[in-house]
Parts: structure tokens; C-alpha cells; sequence
């Protein structure tokens, strides 16, 4: 360092490795740097002693020095010379070398700016002045006492244009040789930037409507509103195809109906005369048979006239009724002279006629009144059977007693697909009944009942239940375990849930076989088991149940249950229908606990068979 030298002699020997360094040789070397700072201090100016020159300062070094410039280091694209709190008091510029001061975009100054002894806005009014050149009428004057500029304007009379008060157009009044403002007419009006005309009126100048401009494209070129009556009949006829139509023509076509043609054909003209009311046309049939009608012939004779007509005619009678019906009871051809042989040969010569001899007289003389053909309907009729209608004739032939509504006849074997009751409520007694085949089916709510060979009371001397059977069924189920504090299936996977069972009466036998994937170990795991899914809903819960573990080949119960009992108690948890498990084992034979669901060991399989009466099953 400039202007440091260490001081005493022989201190700086103190200052080494090893030896003891006072407080004194301390304090006199930094007394020595103090007086060397104070004097010279350590300016950086690449000086010996003053360290090397400084070319950057700032955070992250951001402001560069060199022999010409402070600017930001390269990459640093803003930064600011104080800031809206901190700010430098004064910045003076050359004016020696002709770059002075450069903005490079739009830059805000506040307070007074000036330019040498002068405000930057007197500066500016002295060079907007001095560039104006004489003759262009703007002149620019400014107050630098109060700090206010002036421009007016003195060429071409603009200046003596007195404020309107309102929106105007101000043009070049030629013959004036001045400026002035444009008179606007009634129907021309300004508002702000926009000029207005209204739409022409008959009173006032202006815009031609749309409509107007639409009724006037519907006028034709040369179009007059005064033409007169003569003007107008003489264009109509001189118009190409075109004629007066004039009263004598009026009159003529009042005469003609509407719709009338000048052409209709013949067919034309007979179909509206057959359309008209009361009208038809006259054919050529209608013409002929007119010609048939004598001169003077009515068609309005009665009777009476007609017949006198006919009796007074020469050779002419009335065909009265007496007439007809004599004339209807004689045959065709008939004649007043036929003898019996003609009248025998034409009988006989008629289609299915015969003679009736003598002979055939006297054979019909020896046959019965009513006597009938022997015919199956009319043997039946009479309540006889024929051979044909029997299946058997020598079975009938046999029959050696009686067959009727109140006999009792006995067969060896009888072969029906139905037999019912005679009497409704009595029933159908069958003595020693074989079924060969087949199965015997009871209708709904009927069973079999014994009590015709047994005794009314039981061998303790109480009177017997019931005698009926009236139940029998098999099949299979789906047993799951279910906790007996909480509802549902338990969630575990199932290797698998078999369940056979038989009832017989009211006894039912149950065989349940369920083998689980894993052990379970759910929050649940300590409840009872019970095993759920059972095919019929027992009458008493409670009802204890006498189970038989079957043994199971390579699984168990979970250790320290060998040789124990199982056994089962209805239940009906959450109104299901169930069995709850209980065990005692060899050292506590007469102990039953419940069967939890944590005892049952990985692959567990639960095999149990049990018979139990049920009673009154649901």
C-alpha cells in the first residue's frame, strides 16, 4: 500500500511463526496502515502499492469503465443512472466535441431543462422560429417571464376568423381573396368530424331518399301526369295489337256468358248438356224408340182402360187369374187322350223312375212300419254296440258280471291314465297299488298319509303329531361364512362352496364343504363364524345342531385344535338364516366356545355333515 511503512525496529521480527506477538506489535503496524489510508489512501489506479485499475463495479460487476465510457457489460441490456427516490442533482455536457446527448427513444423530462444558459423550451421556440421563413404567414413568440408560447397565423386572413360558436368549414373565399367560414344551407348540419345532409322535402333542398330514388326508377323516361283522355285513346290505338275497347264492346261482351268458347266440340257441348240441370241428350236410342210410340199413346192409362181395350179388341180375352192358375196345373205337353201305356211308358221314361210292380208292392207289404238299414248311428241309437266299435269282441263277450254305476266288480289288473273320485272330498281307495314305472306326483299342499295302519298315540303314551308325508327334496346350495356382528359375505376369495342336502319330512340332512384361498385377516377376523346360504329358514333360532367334522387331508383349523367337537346353533343374524360354529376340545370337554374366523388356517377346508329336525319350515 501507498505510503505504508512497517514501523519499529525489529517488530516485524515479532511477527513470525513460533514466537509470542504483543498487543503493541499489533497495534503499531495497524496505527502505521491508518496513517497510510489517511494520507493517501488506496486509489486502485494501477499505481505501485495502489492495487490494480477497477473496470467493473456493481452487483454482478454490471457497470464498466474504460478511458471513454461507462456502459453496461455485455448482455446487460437496462440499466438506470438513480431511480425515482435516489436521483442525481445535476449533469453537465461538453460542448467541445459534437456528440452531446443521444435518446434513442421517447424519453420523459420533468422539472426545467436547459440547454447552455437556456430553457430547453425557449431553445426550441428560437430554432422553430428561426427555421419558419418569412412570407408563410405562422409566427411563434414565447413569454420566457410567464413560460408560455404563442403561433399565429397572419397569412391569408386566417387570423381574422372570429370563433363561429359552433361546427364549420372554413375554404378559400376567392373574390374575397381571404379565408372564411362555409355558410351551411337549412338541410346541411355539422357534428364534430361528420357532415350531415338531410333528405329532400318539397320546401327544402337535399338528399334523395332511397325510396324516392325507387319510385323514380319506376317511372318511364318522357312520363307526363297530364295527359288527357283523347291523349290516351289516340296511344292506345296507335300502339301495336292494341284497340279501344269501346261501349258497343262492352255491351257485346255483357252478352257472351263467362267461360264461353268459340270453338266447342261436339263431344264438348254433349257434356254440358248432360252436366246442365234437368237436362240430357237425345240419343239415337231415345230417337228410335220415339218413332215405336204411336201418335196420341199416353203413358198414363189405368188399368181398367187397358182391359177394356183388350176385351174390345177382335179376337181378345182377359187372361184372368182363374185362367192362370188352371193354366199353371197342367203340364207341358199334357194332352186330353193318352192311354195308360203311353202314360206307363213316359213315367218310366223319366230320369230315376220306376215302375212300381206288383210284386214290389207285396214285398213292401211284409216290411215293418219304421224299420230301419242296420248302420253304426243307427245301432247306437237304438243302445246296441256294433263288433267294429269293440277293440276286443271276446273280452266283451267274456264279461260275467255286472259293470254299472253302483256295482262293485273286481278285475285282475286295470290299465288308466286317470282314475277320479266318484264323490268330491271321498277320494279314490286303491288296495295294494304297484307302481311299475314312472313317479308318483302329489299335487301342491298333498301328502301321503299312514295313519290307517298306525296307532293314534306314541309309545310315551303322547298323542302322535302326524301321519302325513308330505315332503321330500334334494339338491345343492352355496354355503359362505358370514361374521356375526357385521353384514354381508365375508371379502375373502372362495376356492371353493359346495352344499348338498336332503330333506326328508321335516328332517333335513346337510353336507357343507367350503376350502378358503388364504387366511383371514380382516378387521373382522374375530368374529363367530357362521355359515350362511342355507336352503331352508329354521322355525327356532337358537336350536342346537349336532355336526360331524369329516377329516380333511392336508388342512386344519390352525394349531392346538386336534380331536376337538364341532357343533351348530340355529341362528338368524340380520334375518338370514344360519349356523353358528362352537368347538370344545379334549382338555375342556365340556366348554364350548365360538369359532372365530382368525382360527381357520391358510387353505383351510371346512367339511360338515349334519341331520337335524327341522320342524316347521319355511
Amino acid at each position: 500500500m501507498a505510503g505504508y511503512i512497517r514501523t519499529g525496529v525489529g517488530v516485524e521480527d515479532n511477527i513470525a511463526d513460533g514466537l509470542t506477538i504483543n498487543a503493541a506489535d499489533f497495534n503499531a503496524e495497524y496505527d502505521a496502515i491508518e496513517v497510510a489510508f489517511g494520507t493517501s489512501g488506496h486509489t486502485h489506479d494501477g499505481t505501485a502499492g495502489n492495487g490494480p485499475v477497477i473496470t467493473a463495479v456493481g452487483p454482478s460487476l454490471a457497470y464498466e469503465f474504460n478511458a471513454n465510457a461507462m456502459q453496461p457489460k455485455s448482455g446487460q441490456t437496462s440499466l438506470d443512472l438513480g431511480t425515482t427516490g435516489l436521483r442525481f442533482d445535476n449533469a453537465f455536457f461538453t460542448t467541445t466535441n459534437t456528440n452531446n446527448l443521444t435518446v434513442n427513444t421517447s424519453t420523459t423530462l420533468t422539472g426545467t431543462v436547459n440547454i447552455g444558459a437556456v430553457s430547453l423550451e425557449e431553445y426550441i421556440e428560437d430554432i422553430t422560429g428561426g427555421n419558419l421563413t418569412a412570407g408563410t404567414g405562422i409566427a411563434v413568440a414565447y413569454d420566457d417571464a410567464a413560460g408560455t408560447g404563442t403561433v399565429s397565423l397572419s397569412h391569408l386572413g386566417l387570423q381574422s376568423l372570429t370563433d363561429p360558436n359552433a361546427d364549420r368549414i372554413a375554404f378559400w373565399d376567392d373574390s374575397g381573396s381571404t379565408f372564411n367560414w362555409l355558410s351551411l344551407g337549412t338541410a346541411i348540419s355539422i357534428s364534430n368530424t361528420t357532415l350531415n345532409i338531410a333528405d329532400v322535402t318539397t320546401s327544402v333542398s337535399g338528399l334523395m331518399s332511397a325510396a324516392d330514388k325507387t319510385k323514380l326508377n319506376g317511372v318511364e323516361t318522357g312520363a307526363t301526369a297530364d295527359q288527357t283522355a283523347a291523349e290516351i285513346r289516340t296511344l292506345v290505338e296507335a300502339a301495336t295489337d292494341s284497340n279501344v275497347f269501346t261501349d258497343a264492346d262492352h255491351t257485346k261482351l255483357n252478352g257472351i256468358e263467362a267461360n264461353a268458347t268459340a270453338d266447342q266440340t261436339a263431344a264438348q257441348i254433349r257434356t254440358k248438356v248432360e252436366a246442365a240441370l234437368d237436362s240430357n241428350v237425345f240419343t239415337d236410342a231415345d230417337h228410335t224408340k220415339l218413332n215405336g210410340i204411336e201418335t196420341g199413346a199416353t203413358g198414363d192409362q189405368t188399368n181398367a182402360e187397358i182391359r177394356a181395350a183388350v176385351e174390345a179388341a177382335t179376337d181378345s180375352n182377359v187372361f184372368t187369374d182363374a185362367d192362370h192358375t188352371k193354366l199353371n196345373g197342367i203340364e207341358a205337353n199334357a194332352t186330353a187322350d193318352q192311354t195308360g201305356a203311353q202314360i206307363k211308358t213316359a213315367y218310366e221314361g223319366e230320369s230315376n223312375t220306376n215302375a212300381f210292380t206288383d210284386a214290389e208292392k207285396t214285398k213292401l207289404s211284409n216290411i215293418d212300419a219304421n224299420a230301419q238299414t242296420v248302420t253304426t248311428a243307427n245301432v247306437t241309437a237304438a243302445g246296441a254296440v256294433m263288433d267294429s266299435e269293440l277293440a276286443s269282441e271276446a273280452s266283451v263277450k267274456a264279461i260275467n258280471q255286472q259293470l254299472t254305476t253302483t256295482s262293485s266288480p273286481s278285475f285282475t289288473a286295470v290299465s288308466t291314465d286317470t282314475i277320479n273320485e266318484k264323490t268330491s272330498a271321498n277320494g279314490v281307495s286303491i288296495d295294494g297299488v304297484t307302481i311299475k314305472d314312472g313317479d308318483v306326483v302329489l299335487s301342491s299342499a298333498k301328502s301321503l298319509d299312514f295313519s290307517a295302519n298306525s296307532d293314534t298315540t306314541s309309545e310315551t303314551g303322547t298323542n302322535v303329531h302326524t301321519e302325513k308325508f308330505s315332503k321330500f327334496e334334494q339338491g345343492t346350495f352355496t354355503p359362505y361364512l358370514y361374521g356375526d356382528t357385521e353384514a354381508g359375505d365375508i371379502a375373502n376369495a372362495y376356492q371353493w362352496q359346495d352344499g348338498f342336502y336332503q330333506r326328508v319330512g321335516d328332517f333335513v340332512h346337510l353336507h357343507i364343504m367350503i376350502r378358503l384361498g388364504s387366511k383371514i385377516s380382516s378387521a373382522s377376523s374375530g368374529n363367530q363364524i357362521e355359515i350362511k346360504g342355507l336352503p331352508f329358514q329354521h322355525y327356532s333360532t337358537g336350536q342346537t345342531m349336532p355336526l360331524v367334522m369329516m377329516p380333511v387331508i392336508g388342512a386344519n383349523l390352525g394349531s392346538g385344535f386336534t380331536g376337538m367337537n364341532i357343533k351348530g346353533t340355529i341362528a338368524n343374524q340380520s334375518g338370514i338364516p344360519g349356523i353358528l360354529l362352537w368347538y370344545n376340545t379334549t382338555s375342556a370337554p365340556t366348554t364350548w366356545s365360538r369359532l372365530r374366523l382368525s382360527m381357520l388356517a391358510n387353505g383351510c377346508l371346512l367339511n360338515l355333515q349334519t341331520t337335524h329336525l327341522l320342524g316347521t319350515i319355511h
